[in-house]
């Protein structure tokens, strides 16, 4: 009877023991790893990174953390303030869905992440510009910021990714702007609406796309058409000057605009007029005109392909 007595009690406190290490992962914070070490489902884990999208659905949000790869974290019946470049850390079980791991949270905490450019003790953010003891460079930073002052608390050691150059085509929507630079094939995506112009900043690299987390945007400058022409191709101009000619042909627009220097073709296709917002009756010869566009030759003929125009 002592003997079986024993073995019971043996067994009580092995069971026990288990059951108070499977509470102890959780009770206590796992180590904080890459997410590229993620690789088991139903592991507990804990991972950190940058917000690259964010997507509501049955009033849950989906939320891709990125730390140098991606993975998906479910926040479920979430109602607080989350966005693009927000730092997220959380730490849950690990699970697969459709095919890909995800972590569903247990804990979690978002911080708000103030990016710019630093240059002689002055850090340049879309928020505002504050004095700061960082030295000159591109920063993603968690702080308190007060009278003008920047007081770091933590840099994140995040690859930011350089940017600067002419937007030559852009595409709007509700919530982002999609853009190429000249001379630059990679594909840039803000959360801004941008404009036709010049750009300067730094993002984080996103498959083939690169999110931009800091820029600054100025028009380009009025050139001469003279050295507009001049340009190559695909290359992004403005230029200002007195409509000389106006055709209207099978639903497209041909305008030839001069200046003191010379003279270049605008061809307004009928699929760009929506987006210009203009038609047939908005040019008229005599008519001063600013067109910003991107360098084209067509049958020998410089002309200037149009994504901005305003007279």
């Amino acid at each position: 009877m002592r003997n079986k007595g024993t073995t019971m009690g043996a067994v009580v406190c092995a069971l026990c023991g288990i059951a108070g290490l499977f509470a102890a992962t959780h009770l206590t914070h796992p180590s904080l790893g890459p997410v590229s070490s993620i690789t088991e489902p139903g592991s507990y884990v804990a991972c950190e990174g940058i917000i690259l999208e964010t997507y509501q659905t049955k009033g849950h949000t989906l939320v891709t953390l990125y730390d140098g790869s991606p993975i998906l974290v479910p926040l479920f019946n979430f109602a607080g303030d989350i966005s693009v470049g927000d730092l997220l850390y959380a730490e849950g079980v690990v699970s697969v869905y459709k095919g890909n791991l995800e972590v569903i949270p247990e804990e979690y905490s978002i911080s708000k992440v103030l990016y710019g450019r630093c240059c002689n003790s002055v850090l340049y953010t879309e928020h505002g510009r504050f004095r700061t003891q960082l030295p000159d460079g591109d920063y993603a930073v968690l702080g308190t910021t007060g009278d003008g002052q920047l007081f770091p608390e933590r840099i994140l050691e995040i690859p930011l990714i350089p940017m600067e150059g002419r937007i030559c085509t852009i595409s709007t929507g509700s919530s982002t702007s999609t853009f190429l630079l000249y001379a630059d094939h990679r594909i840039f995506v803000s959360s801004h609406p941008l404009a036709p112009g010049s750009v300067k900043g730094f993002g984080i690299q996103d498959g083939t796309k690169v999110l931009v987390l800091y820029h600054t945007w100025e028009p380009l400058s009025v050139d001469s058409i003279n050295l507009a022409r001049k340009m190559p191709i695909d290359y992004p101009v403005t230029v200002s000057g007195i409509i000389k000619s106006v055709t209207a042909s099978k639903g497209h627009i041909f305008i030839v605009i001069e200046d003191a220097t010379g003279f270049i073709l605008v061809p307004i296709f009928s699929t760009m007029q929506s987006q210009l917002k203009v038609d047939s009756n908005t040019f008229h010869e005599g008519q001063s005109l600013t067109v910003t566009g991107t360098i084209h030759v067509y049958g020998g003929i410089v002309e200037l392909l149009p994504v901005a125009i305003h007279g």
